[in-house]
């Protein structure tokens, strides 16, 4: 009986591995779309928007390799310009129809109001895309939480973006 049972289960993993080989993920996927940021001006905060671009290249299902850029342009009493680009590690949780991730962003955050000042940025966030056809989806939230050091201070920036999706390749 115990041999039986135990290939019954040996059976019932090797059958879900190789569903879980068989489903189809894109080898590569990139996003553009609209970017709003909350910048820490210490000591107010300001408003600005802006586009957003990444690119994607998945090694698996569920891990891939994530380079991220974007741009900002704002500010009430004083304007100012903002400009990242980031690289780092993705995760997803792919469905029928979404696809969920997070990522962890390490590159170079420029800040720009008069005297521009590039240092070191990390870009902490996740998202929700939802399926619209065989090779593009809505991005419908993403939401990061970017700190980053200028002037001698570390600036803590949310940002929250929307826009498309497009698939490129299955593996």
């Amino acid at each position: 009986m115990t041999g039986r049972r135990t290939a019954a289960w040996l059976a019932l993993f090797l059958a879900s591995a190789i569903a879980g080989r068989c489903q189809d993920y894109p080898k590569v996927e990139l996003f553009g779309g609209y970017s709003y940021t909350r910048t820490d001006l210490t000591p107010s905060h300001a408003n600005a928007s802006g586009w957003a671009t990444s690119l994607s290249g998945n090694l698996n299902r569920h891990f891939g390799l994530t380079a991220d850029f974007a741009g900002h342009h704002g500010g009430a009493s004083e304007s100012f310009n903002t400009l990242q680009y980031m690289l780092g590690p993705r995760f997803t949780l792919r469905q029928k129809r979404t696809t969920w991730f997070v990522h962890g962003l390490v590159g170079a955050y420029r800040f720009d109001s008069g005297r521009p000042l590039t240092r070191t940025g990390m870009d902490f966030g996740g998202g929700l895309d939802i399926k619209i056809g065989r090779h593009t989806a809505f991005r419908i939230l993403q939401i990061d939480y970017v700190p980053a050091r200028t002037y001698g201070t570390w600036r803590d920036n949310l940002q929250v973006r929307t826009g498309v999706v497009f698939m490129f390749g299955k593996r």
